[in-house]
């Protein structure tokens, strides 16, 4: 089984199951809407500054912000992804053993 996982320095760690694409998108989804609505990571994307003074990079997260803002969930996924190395965006794809399911080595 494959959990999310999300912490940083000043909260204790969230998890979330994604052991199906359907718990996959909506764990996402959930932590875009932490990272955006009460950590505020996303404020540097929402300001429009003058494209000439940007990077590539910077252009590019714009638009899949944006794109993040309505929902889309292939761009939530790659904006939190390019991201993730990111002062309180560090996030985790883990698995974890699920008790009840026979393991290979028993």
């Amino acid at each position: 089984m494959q959990i999310l996982r999300y912490e940083n320095r000043k909260m204790d760690p969230i998890f979330y199951d994604i052991s199906t694409p359907e718990k996959r998108e909506a764990g996402y989804r959930c932590l875009f809407k932490i990272l955006n609505e009460e950590w505020m990571v996303y404020e540097d994307l929402k300001e429009v500054t003058d494209r000439s003074k940007q990077s590539h990079s910077q252009r590019r997260q714009r638009i899949l912000y944006c794109r993040a803002e309505v929902g889309d969930y292939e761009s939530i996924k790659l904006l939190m992804n390019c991201r993730k190395n990111y002062e309180y965006e560090k996030f985790f794809e883990e698995d974890v053993v699920d008790p009840l399911v026979p393991q290979d080595n028993e």
